[in-house]
């Protein structure tokens, strides 16, 4: 008989874990206060009066459209807003909180003028300069209508101004999460928001699975951010689920009823492992008597 595959569980004991179709995985949560790490990974999932469900990261009022665990990161919408000649746009400020913008994110202008993106302390952290030209009507950003640019890591908030702008006073200028989003193409006058890409990072372990020794170790320290110890938790080798709650963490598919370990030739089984490498795993069943 070949064992079961039951699903990993992805929130808290009693706790839910989707709103409105995306899964809100611990640290993140909704409803008591142990359904989520700490104040800062609050979700509220609001009901409109059509009876559609939304998560929204409570901090911050944004919606959340995708949680991963493996790349630490979140996926919000960003409200975008007329930016015009003299009237410099804030993001929302991360400073303070386990989120960063991401370095993922793309700086994108459209339209015609130059946008320059500040940091907190004022310094020139990105920006790019376009022109237009109505005959070119191929896609792409190089310039000519649009131009783009990548942001520095670490960012908490950052501020976007335009300036000499030539033909037009306001210029569409914003961040954008391009992998998972491509930009469309067209008219960006109707757009009202834009996927924007969040790192978060873990500051204190409480309610967190305590440390194993290797290899099957859980959850571990990392770098400083603004001063603050940060963490990360990842599921053993051969194991999926969510490595910030206890008993996150079940043996893979092709790994349930093994002999030993998953390194005896039988069936190879791929699986991403921790991070972003690929590992072979090979299962040893055991026979039944």
């Amino acid at each position: 008989m070949e064992p079961s595959a039951a699903t990993p569980p992805m929130a808290m004991p009693g706790c839910k874990d989707s709103c409105g179709g995306v899964t809100i995985p611990y640290p993140f949560g909704f409803g008591e206060e142990h359904c989520y790490h700490e104040k800062a990974f609050e979700i509220n999932c609001k009901v409109s009066a059509n009876n559609t469900a939304k998560p929204f990261l409570t901090p911050f009022n944004l919606e959340v459209l995708r949680i991963s665990l493996e790349s630490q990161n979140v996926t919000v919408n960003v409200p975008v807003v007329p930016i015009c000649r003299g009237s410099p746009w804030t993001s929302p400020n991360l400073t303070g909180s386990p989120f960063r913008f991401s370095d993922y994110n793309i700086f994108t202008v459209r339209g015609c003028g130059n946008a320059l993106l500040t940091n907190q302390s004022g310094e020139i952290v990105g920006g790019c300069a376009t022109t237009c030209d109505s005959s070119i009507t191929t896609r792409g950003c190089y310039g000519i209508n649009c131009c783009e640019t990548h942001i520095p890591s670490g960012l908490a908030i950052y501020n976007i101004t335009t300036t000499d702008t030539t033909t037009e006073k306001c210029t569409p200028s914003f961040l954008w999460y391009q992998d998972n989003y491509p930009i469309p193409a067209g008219n960006f006058s109707n757009i009202r928001s834009t996927p924007v890409l969040l790192d978060w990072m873990i500051t204190s372990l409480h309610n967190l699975p305590p440390a194993r020794s290797y290899p099957d170790q859980r959850c571990s320290a990392q770098s400083f951010v603004d001063g603050m110890r940060t963490y990360s938790c990842q599921c053993p080798y051969y194991n999926e689920g969510n490595p910030y709650i206890s008993n996150g963490c079940q043996v893979v598919p092709a790994c349930a009823g093994c002999i030993r370990s998953c390194a005896e030739n039988s069936s190879t089984y791929t699986d991403i492992g921790k991070g972003i490498d690929l590992i072979n795993i090979t299962a040893t069943r055991k026979k039944n008597r």
